[in-house]
This record gives C-alpha cells, sequence and structure tokens, in this order.
C-alpha cells in the first residue's frame, strides 16, 4: 500500500518521506547520504536511462538514502548545467503519451500528479499537437474507417475517446464527417 501511495501522491509530500538508515536500497553499497558527488553520478545514472522531473529525481534520491538537502543541491545544479530541464521533460512526455494514443486532459492529468507547474504543462500541450486529427486517428485505429451512425455507436465512441484524454469538442470533432463540419462553419 505505501508503494502505491509514494508512486500516486502528489510530490509536495515526499519532502517528509526519508528511508530507514538501514533500508535495502542503502545496505546494497555504503554511501555518504551527505556525499554530493556520489549523489550527483546517482541523478547522472538515472538520467541517463530516461528523462526525469525534478520531483521524480528528488524521490529517487532520496530513496535511495541521501539527504534531502544533498539532493536538493545536485538537483539545483543539475538545472543550472541544463542537464535536467522541466520543458523538455515535458515536452517529452507530451510526445511519448500522444503517440500513444492518450488525449490532453489525460496527458496533462498525468502530469500534475508529477507535480508540474499548471501552466507550463497547459501551454506545452496547447501547441505542437493537432489533437482533433489525434483523436480522429485513434477512433480509426479502433473501430475502423466508418463514421457511427447509430447512437449507441455513438456514446460507446465517445465514452471511448474520453477515456483516453479527448476533450467533448475534439470528441465531436473526431465523431463528425468533414463535409457536415464544413457546412456547420460555413453557415455561421
Amino acid at each position: 500500500m505505501a508503494i502505491f501511495l509514494l508512486k500516486h501522491a502528489p510530490f509536495a509530500e515526499f519532502t517528509a518521506i526519508a528511508p530507514a538508515p538501514q533500508s535495502p536500497l542503502m545496505s546494497a553499497c555504503s554511501l555518504d547520504p551527505k556525499d554530493f558527488q556520489s549523489c550527483r553520478r546517482a541523478a547522472l545514472k538515472c538520467l541517463a536511462r530516461r528523462d526525469h522531473c525534478s520531483n521524480e529525481l528528488r524521490l529517487r534520491l532520496t530513496l535511495r538514502g541521501y539527504e534531502f538537502q544533498t539532493v536538493a543541491a545536485v538537483i539545483k545544479d543539475l538545472e543550472e548545467r541544463k542537464l535536467l530541464d522541466e520543458c523538455t521533460y515535458i515536452e517529452h512526455f507530451i510526445s511519448h503519451y500522444a503517440g500513444r494514443g492518450q488525449g490532453p486532459d489525460r496527458i496533462g492529468r498525468q502530469l500534475r500528479i508529477l507535480g508540474l507547474n499548471f501552466e507550463l504543462v497547459g501551454q506545452l500541450i496547447g501547441q505542437g499537437q493537432d489533437w482533433i486529427m489525434q483523436a480522429k486517428e485513434v477512433r480509426r485505429r479502433k473501430f475502423g474507417a466508418a463514421l457511427p451512425s447509430v447512437k449507441e455507436d455513438i456514446r460507446k465512441q465517445s465514452q471511448f475517446l474520453r477515456y483516453r484524454g479527448f476533450t467533448t469538442a475534439q470528441i465531436r470533432a473526431a465523431l463528425q464527417a468533414p463535409e457536415a463540419i464544413a457546412v456547420r462553419f460555413s453557415n455561421n
């Protein structure tokens, strides 16, 4: 149960969490919890595997046994050297999950769970992706090229796209024929 809470709780609460001095992570190799260079090497190993946001990296390093002040200094150093960048992390995160067929609402929710800046997340989600085309492609892959005509099929496909994280406007556009959209906009 504790692992579930660690993975899904907002990262602001992790400052109070510190591993016990004899945790299994620390016993594998004896480390000095105040050693800046050792902590920095561990952080760089994590970053070499994949991008991390500062909150994720802070949690990983703290769980390895490094003191919070040491971890904070390492993260500040990495940010100053541009080795840890929230903006790049968010862009890669959006690109990855959009490629998996998830919509902007779901991606934004996941990023907010990670404790990232709301304004930056909203700004980066709004640019660079054509979410209506993404919703159309996700719908086509799941249900085929034919647009739904029966209310039950429309409801089923709408629920599917909503679960994937697309907005109501994006779902409506994805479920309408291109001619219907053109006629509606030309009448305005």
